[in-house]
């Protein structure tokens, strides 16, 4: 965190803590490191810097929010309270590893194209936004892609 040189006097209580949340939970390849400090002795700022756990499917997100959960307790710069309760604000950063999906409307005709071996097929969603092939909604970038073969920049 970097401050102007004539304000860095305004910045108090500075306090820095990591949490491993790797290998063992003592490697540090995965894990987070908060800082927090106080603004002109009112205002309690945190920065949360972190490396969550990688890979889609539910115990992935399941892994990454026991990840943040661990960050903020083993980080915790107050006796009782997290820094997500005792700051004023709160600001999340870094490769957190969270995906996004994008909603299937009812009324939408996206088509996703794969391909298997030498012949494409055409998937169509259903209402759900699930393929009779797979049951599984198209994935982000599909839906990306359907959106700029049809040159609908708006949806983009």
């Amino acid at each position: 965190v970097f401050c102007r040189h004539d304000n860095y006097r305004d910045f108090t209580d500075v306090d820095v803590r990591c949490e491993n949340t790797g290998l063992a939970h003592v490697w540090a390849n995965k894990g987070g490191i908060v800082l927090s400090l106080t603004y002109r002795g009112t205002t309690r700022l945190s920065f949360l810097s972190a490396h969550l756990a990688a890979h889609e499917g539910a115990p992935h997100y399941a892994a990454r929010c026991d990840n943040l959960d661990e960050i903020l307790n083993g980080a915790k710069n107050h006796a009782y309270y997290d820094v997500a309760l005792s700051s004023h604000h709160l600001f999340v950063l870094g490769d957190l590893n969270f995906r996004t999906r994008f909603a299937v409307h009812r009324n939408e005709t996206t088509t996703t194209q794969r391909k298997s071996s030498s012949t494409t097929k055409t998937v169509q969603p259903d209402d759900n936004g699930t393929n009779d092939d797979d049951k599984e909604p198209p994935s982000s970038v599909d839906r990306a892609l359907a959106l700029v073969e049809q040159q609908d920049y708006k949806k983009l």
